[in-house]
């Protein structure tokens, strides 16, 4: 009985591992299998044949009922069985339906159909072994090779785009970007042909080569992997031949790409410049196009500058300049299988036209593979050759190299850009374009300033198994690759785009490389009644090196257009690195199942890595997974065809990167004296850094209805990150700037995976099949380090980890912005989380629709939630193509000169207040005031003193009119002052929806720095009308009157501190500045506070506030804008006492010459004038602050007494 046992069990060990050993020796030395009589028996022979009529190699024959008498077929698919006489044999094989044959006859021919359900049950698992679905504890996803080969893009990977739960497939939409791959939120192993290869990716590998590809999600189901399987593994396997004969197979298909699906929308209505006049090399807020105005222009034919219109010609420039885009995809392969093996050989071309000049990549893959079989020993290798060359990789990005930078953001439509295909003016030398300042010529970066690529890869790969026993094999792997990169960096001289500073450039860089994945395991299996029992003693030797050498010039090119290093006007800089690693490792498996319904699985990994510290460079990973077929153990409704529970647990481990604990000396050359010195790192070797650890568990279930037709699977995980490493800090002291350390934060990511897929229609002609996926994946923060961890209040147990933050603008209790002295929002000090970077959920949906040999296919997927800062957002703003800068106000202000800036109004609605109040003197800022709130609706109150009420009342009528309330003040001499502790006493009532508008540069902060902010439009409109009539921004002399102190902030606020301005201020002498009837603020006061300012006030010996006097009503406060004070006392501002008389007169004389009424606070600084002494040149600017018509009975009053 006991080689009975033994034979049993090797049969089942060779149908499931071994599938293809030529077992007819062993049969045949197995004849007496069971203790039954030879009389009670019959000899049993047949032939398994699959739907096409080739020989079924290690299909399993038992006797239904008595699993303890079978055998397999041979490699012709022939079996012999001695069986009881009337005994049904049940025959099956991994990817056909089960099928019954009563043994009535001495010779029999069975076919096996195929199971589309059981073949999508077998999974390519850790280390390349395949076993099935339902026997794994973890979750698992696989893609056939046919789904991904439909439509073929330039790589793999975007074919996975929403067909697998967990899987975030990041695309880009530039020119050869490879996709990132986010399995669980990390980054998976790639493993190709049972190998994980280092240097190799998807795009590596051509569509049509590939068999299928199986997801192991997880680190449990990656756990023989070591650390590099720590976050799954996505299980390439490449196609063999498979049909028996000479096969050839041939096919091309071409892919259109559109291109961007949306573009940012940009404003076409205004020319590069800015203040709304035109000018290259600068932002987009020039002039107004198509009014019919001109301006000198750059001629991309003559290449000179030229007067022409300002048109809106370039309106489709980044259309335009685009070009068409294109995948083409071609295969020739060729493929036989025989007897004892099989051989497959492919050819791939991929072509990708990008849709920019010059972007043109080209992809080639060759590769060989075959197996062979015979008798005990079973073999299978492979080598692929890739090559992947471009001429430029530029286009990209935010920055002078990238064309929506150039043509989408930072430039007008006043140009076509097709006009400038023709980009050179002197050939490697100087480039065909208006302005060179940021930027060149699209279309001669694109050719021109290169960064190209030519990229070669070759893998290889052999298996090797021989059978020792029946229930004992040895199997031997061995991979490698060995990769070349050459890159080149061109730039021509005078280029502002590239590297070289004008001077020319060119860079070499060449990478190579290579890694070896060496494998032996010793596997054995044997079954005991209803137990199966199975494992696998493994070593695996990896290591591989980089070696890179990069060359640039230094100085420029010396010959332009010539690319070589020898070109260099100055030695050419050079530089190389190598780096290596090594791990070697020993690991297992025991696994144990029961009726092949309930599974239990151990593995174990031991690890010695080469970039740890001796003392803790060995570590250990262990795994545990179970999984059990509840509808093989309990009875199910007639509806539920599969019910599967499963779990997982997991410990993994990583080590350091190379050199980090390395003593890495650096030299440099030519330090001093032409002598050569070495450094000692900054960083301090850790002799007791540990590697980093995780712990994973997951459970989930799968559920199929409806006779298979309709599948469920739901997965849930957990993984906590726990003795992570940091760079910590060292007192210099210590001849070392930091160390590496173990901190005790922890981090904790999990999650939920739901997968729904279903078969519509099934039938001979018509199949329709389709899947939905989502899932849910999210980072935490599990344990937080008080002293290494990140140092931000919302840094702390329980809260995400991927949260982005930024110094977002001061808000109110109420949310509202808070805005500063010039209008603009105030930024915060301390910044804020704005949101998480990780999508909350991400979900695809499949459907494939088959009619005969026609396929429709339709993908469509998505990432919700998660937030980004959109760059190109802000940056159109700021360059002045939004298309919400394209409004009434820049129309108003470029086309007809007004400028539209209406200041506080902006901020007390942003603020959310209802109501504005206002103080006023002469009148004009409350008629402003009105005017602002006739234009946003909103309810006006102005104070204003009785005594001005009367002679201002002009301006009182306007202020009504306009819809504004107009309070007479009747406290004190009923002047400013009055008015103004009138409103500031409203504004301390009314706080929550009252806004006050000051007019002046007084009041509490931020008042008088606002409104100087605000008023320095003046000096504003000085420099530019200087500039234009005198040739130069700034005058010899400012002159100005001050009262409060607004017309003259404005006046000197962009000159403040140039010293080639003379500053001169004109304030109200009054009846004269020793009769106590004036408003002199800065030659009497002293200094005190008034109205929440610290400044000088006219007051008495107590401090009491003496009441001003003026003939003019907006200059007759007792105090003085805090600005005009401390430029007084600095006496960087000289300034005059101006008496009434001498306002007065000036007034008139300016009317008598020039037409010109002033207002009688202008009329000060007229006054001025006469005290002062000029040379003949000095350009003297003196503000004239009002119209005086509202002053005029004051003027014929004034004029009567005379």
């Amino acid at each position: 009985m006991k080689k009975t046992i033994q034979l049993s069990v090797a049969l089942l060990l060779t149908s499931s591992i071994a599938a293809h050993a030529d077992v007819a020796n062993i049969v045949k030395a197995a004849a007496p299998i069971t203790e039954l009589s030879q009389q009670s028996n019959m000899q049993v022979a047949g032939t398994v044949f699959d739907g096409e009529g080739l020989p079924i190699i290690g299909a399993n024959i038992i006797v239904k009922g008595n699993a303890t008498i079978g055998t397999i077929t041979d490699v012709d698919g022939r079996f012999t069985l001695s069986v009881p006489k009337n005994a049904t044999l049940v025959i099956s094989y991994i990817g056909y339906k089960n099928q019954e044959v009563k043994a009535n006859k001495e010779v029999l021919k069975i076919t096996l159909q195929e199971d589309s359900e059981t073949l999508g049950e077998v999974v390519v698992t850790a280390l390349g072994i395949k076993r099935e679905e339902k026997a794994l504890g973890y979750a698992t996803q696989k893609i056939s090779g046919d789904k991904l080969s439909t439509v073929k893009t330039v790589d793999v990977a975007t074919g996975l785009t929403g067909k697998i739960a967990g899987l975030n497939v990041r695309n880009s939409t530039e020119f050869n970007e490879t996709p990132t791959l986010k399995l669980r939120g990390e980054d998976p192993l790639l493993v190709i042909d049972g190998v994980p290869y280092r240097n190799m990716s998807l795009r590596d590998i051509a569509p049509d080569d590939i068999e299928s590809i199986d997801v192991l999600k997880g680190a449990t189901a990656s756990a023989l992997y070591g650390a590099r399987g720590g976050s799954g593994a996505v299980m390439v396997t490449t196609k063999r031949g498979k049909e028996e004969g000479l096969n050839v197979t041939i096919n091309s298909s071409t892919m259109f790409n559109a291109g961007y699906l949306k573009l940012p929308e940009v404003q076409t209505a205004y020319s590069s410049g800015s203040g709304g006049k035109y000018k290259t090399g600068d932002y987009v807020w020039g002039d107004k196009l198509d009014i019919g105005r001109e301006a000198m222009q750059y001629n991309p034919y003559t290449y000179e500058k030229e007067m022409m219109p300002l048109v809106s010609k370039g309106k489709n420039n980044l259309k335009n300049f685009s070009e068409f885009s294109f995948v083409t995809n071609n295969n020739v392969s060729v493929s036989q299988k025989g007897k004892y093996g099989s051989f497959r050989t492919s050819l791939t071309h991929v072509y990708n036209k990008g849709q920019w000049p010059n972007e043109k990549l080209n992809k080639i893959t060759y590769t060989v593979s075959g197996d062979i079989k015979y008798k005990n020993f079973t073999a299978e290798g492979g080598i692929t050759y890739n090559k992947r060359f471009y001429p430029n990789m530029g286009g990209t990005g935010y920055g002078g190299n990238g064309y929506l930078y150039n043509l989408l953001v930072w430039s007008g439509t006043e140009f076509d850009i097709r006009d400038y295909k023709n980009y050179w003016v002197k050939k490697d030398e100087q480039s065909n374009w208006m302005d060179r300042s940021w930027y060149d010529n699209p279309y001669y970066m694109a050719n021109e300033v290169t960064s190209s690529s030519n990229y070669d890869v070759i893998n290889a790969f052999l298996n090797a198994s021989y059978q020792i026993t029946p229930w004992l094999k040895l199997a031997l792997r061995s991979g490698a690759d060995v990769y070349t990169q050459k890159n080149e960096w061109k730039t021509p001289v005078g280029s502002v785009s590239g590297w070289g500073k004008k001077k020319g450039y060119y860079q070499f860089k060449r990478s190579s490389g290579f890694s070896i994945n060496n494998d032996a395991l010793l596997m054995a299996e044997k079954q005991v009644g209803n137990f199966k029992f199975d494992g696998f003693l493994g070593g695996t030797i990896y290591y591989f090196q980089n070696d890179v050498l990069n060359a640039q010039t230094s100085g420029g090119l010396i010959i332009p257009g010539y690319y070589s290093l020898n070109a260099s006007v100055d030695p050419a800089e050079t530089s190389k690195s190598y780096n290596s690693k090594q791990v070697n490792s020993l690991y297992g498996k025991a696994a144990l199942s029961w009726k092949s319904a309930v599974f239990l699985e151990f593995t174990g990994r031991n690890d010695w890595s080469s970039t740890l510290p001796k003392e803790t460079r060995s570590y250990f990973y262990p795994s545990v997974a179970g999984s059990v077929v509840l509808s093989e153990l309990l009875p199910m409704p007639e509806f539920l065809s599969f019910w599967k529970v499963r779990g997982s647990w997991t410990q993994t481990k990583n080590d350091m990167s190379i050199y980090a604990i390395n003593d890495v000396y650096s030299l440099s050359t030519d330090v001093w004296d032409n002598m050569t010195a070495a450094y000692t790192p900054n960083t301090m070797r850790n002799s007791l850094l540990s590697p980093s650890a995780s712990r994973s568990y997951e459970f989930g279930t799968a559920i199929h209805v409806l006779n298979n037709r309709l599948r469920f699977d739901v997965t849930y995980y957990n993984k906590l990150k726990y003795n992570n490493t940091r760079s910590a800090n060292l007192s210099p002291t210590s001849g070392y700037n930091s160390t590496l350390i173990n901190m005790d934060e922890e981090q904790v990511r999990k999650g939920w995976e739901v997968t729904i897929s279903g078969d519509i229609i099934k039938n001979k002609d018509l199949q329709w099949s389709a899947t939905f996926n989502w899932s849910r994946d999210r980072y935490f923060y599990g344990q937080i380090d008080p002293v290494y961890s990140t140092q931000k209040p919302w840094v702390k147990e329980g809260e995400r980890w991927d949260w982005l933050s930024a110094y977002d603008y001061q808000r109110d209790p109420a949310g509202n912005i808070i805005h500063g002295n010039d209008g603009m929002p105030l930024i915060s000090d301390y910044a804020t989380v704005q949101g998480y970077t990780e999508p909350d959920w991400i979900w695809g949906f499949s459907t494939t629709l088959n009619y005969k040999n026609f396929t429709v296919n339709i993908s469509v997927d998505g990432r919700v939630g998660g937030i980004a800062h959109s760059v190109t957002d802000q940056a159109m703003w700021n360059s002045g193509v939004h298309i919400d800068s394209d409004n009434q106000w820049r129309y108003e202000e470029v086309v007809n000169g007004n400028k539209t800036f209406i200041g506080q109004i902006l901020l007390a609605r942003r603020m959310g207040k209802k109501r504005i109040i206002a103080e006023t003197g002469a009148g004009q800022h409350g008629v402003a005031t009105a005017t602002v709130c006739a234009l946003m609706d909103m309810e006006c109150i102005v104070y204003m003193g009785k005594t001005d009420v009367e002679r201002q009342h002009i301006n009182v009528e306007k202020m009504k009119m306009l819809g504004a309330t107009v309070i007479p003040v009747t406290s004190g001499n009923m002047t400013l002052k009055d008015a103004t502790n009138e409103a500031i006493r409203d504004w301390c009532c009314h706080p929550a929806d009252t806004y006050y508008i000051i007019g002046s540069t007084v009041g509490p902060h931020p008042y008088p720095d606002m409104v100087a902010r605000l008023q320095s439009v003046i000096s504003e409109e000085i420099k530019k009308q200087l500039q234009e009539k005198e040739g130069r921004d700034y005058p010899d002399y400012l002159i100005a009157c001050v009262g409060g102190g607004s017309n003259a902030a404005g006046t000197i606020y962009h000159y403040i501190n140039d010293e080639r301005v003379g500053i001169i201020l004109a304030e109200a002498g009054g009846k004269g500045i020793e009769t106590g009837m004036t408003a002199a603020t800065i030659q009497l006061g002293k200094m005190g506070i008034i109205h929440g300012a610290r400044t000088y006030v006219i007051q008495n010996e107590d401090g009491q506030i003496e009441e001003p006097y003026s003939i003019s009503a907006g200059l007759d406060y007792p105090g003085i804008g805090p600005i005009h004070a401390n430029l007084a006392a600095q006496s960087r501002a000289n300034v005059l006492a101006i008496n009434d008389d001498e306002a007065i007169e000036a007034a008139y004389e300016l009317t008598k010459l020039e037409g010109i009424i002033p207002a009688l606070e202008s009329a000060h600084a007229l006054g001025a004038l006469k005290k002062l002494k000029f040379k003949p040149e000095d350009i003297v600017v003196l503000t004239v602050s009002g119209r005086g018509d509202k002053d005029i009975e004051t003027y014929l009053s004034f004029n009567e007494q005379l």
